[in-house]
């Protein structure tokens, strides 16, 4: 299913498994972590089984609870018993299950009825008595016991997943999912005036992934150098914005925005973008972050418009467009929440 899901992303109706710019795995990251956002099917699978997990720890009252108990666990530790050699489906993906979420599930002792000392996690820290110490070393050790049940109160059982203690699915594929470290880019990329197929493309570009001619084997083109100032091999660094036709496009477009960036490499003008815009809030901050992808969208269109169509534009043309099209999003989603000197430099004074 997922090798379908990746084939419709990257080709279409096609669903060609070649020409993927970027791994499965990549894109099933949280949005903030430089994925997608896109959930793997496995690991929401076996969040899905850890709910059975719940169920089964804390719905004694369930019918179905009641017959695993009874026919399946037969008086033994959940945590402990093993997988029997020919087991339903679903025990075996319960069973397996475990692995992922020991330590998720704590015990907040009352009297005791429902809780195995050795093998159940009751302790502070998530861990059981067991990973401490064998049972042979605590039970013949000399130290005494002097904890008294409540006996008033059942023992409870919570869930360390989530700030409530309460279970669910989509705090369990938290809990279980593989992380990486927060890549501030996202900010830049998914605000929410972003445009989805501009933040699209320069999610791309940040990777370096888009096809640019050094990435492509030279024995498939006839000319690796830049299509726009056709003086330089194409790279992502020379595109953005090295490129004497493009510099001029980038310089364009901060003086008639009234934004300015520094004049730096691909990947430092991506980070000092990340960190100008990290705390973005009003429609005014957005507006950088707008031009930032806008540009990057607008120059690849224009790169494969001389490629694959024989279509050049000036550049005050493709300037045209990238202002045009913010400053449609504006008058759209602005209203008199923008600043009186943002309405004038994008010509928005009918919307105040």
């Amino acid at each position: 299913m997922e090798s379908l899901l990746s084939a419709f992303l990257w080709k279409g109706v096609s669903l060609s498994t070649k020409g993927a710019k970027v791994a499965w795995k990549q894109l099933c990251f949280p949005k903030s972590e430089g994925g997608l956002g896109i959930k793997r099917l496995k690991t929401w699978n076996q969040a899905a089984a850890i709910n059975h997990i719940w169920t089964l720890l804390t719905d004694k009252e369930s019918l179905w609870v009641a017959w695993v108990l009874k026919h399946l666990l037969k008086g033994r530790p959940f945590w402990q018993v093993t997988i029997p050699s020919n087991p339903s489906w679903i025990w075996w993906k319960i069973l397996q299950a475990r692995e992922q979420c020991r330590g998720g599930f704590r015990v907040k002792m009352g009297n005791g009825q429902n809780t195995f000392l050795w093998y159940d996690y009751w302790l502070p820290n998530g861990n059981r008595p067991i990973d401490i110490l064998p049972q042979r070393t605590l039970s013949s050790s000399t130290l005494s016991w002097t904890a008294k049940p409540r006996v008033s109160m059942s023992d409870l059982v919570t869930w360390h997943g989530s700030s409530s203690g309460r279970f669910t699915i989509a705090s369990a594929w938290n809990f279980i999912r593989s992380r990486k470290a927060v890549n501030i880019i996202h900010k830049v990329l998914w605000h929410p005036l972003h445009i989805p197929r501009h933040s699209f493309m320069l999610w791309l570009a940040a990777q370096g992934r888009l096809r640019t001619s050094d990435r492509l084997p030279v024995t498939s083109i006839d000319d690796q150098n830049c299509k726009l100032c056709t003086n330089l091999p194409e790279s992502h660094d020379h595109l953005f914005f090295s490129c004497s036709f493009l510099s001029q496009v980038w310089q364009l477009i901060q003086d008639r925005s009234h934004k300015q960036w520094p004049a730096l490499p691909w990947h430092g003008l991506l980070d000092w973008t990340a960190r100008r815009y990290k705390d973005a809030r009003s429609i005014d901050d957005f507006i950088g972050p707008l031009i930032f992808a806008a540009t990057v969208y607008h120059v690849w269109q224009e790169r494969n418009s001389r490629i694959f169509r024989s279509n050049a534009k000036s550049v005050c043309n493709v300037v045209d467009g990238i202002f045009q099209q913010i400053r449609d999003l504006l008058m759209n989603n602005g209203g008199p929440a923008i600043s009186e000197q943002i309405q004038a430099i994008w010509n928005l004074s009918q919307i105040a």
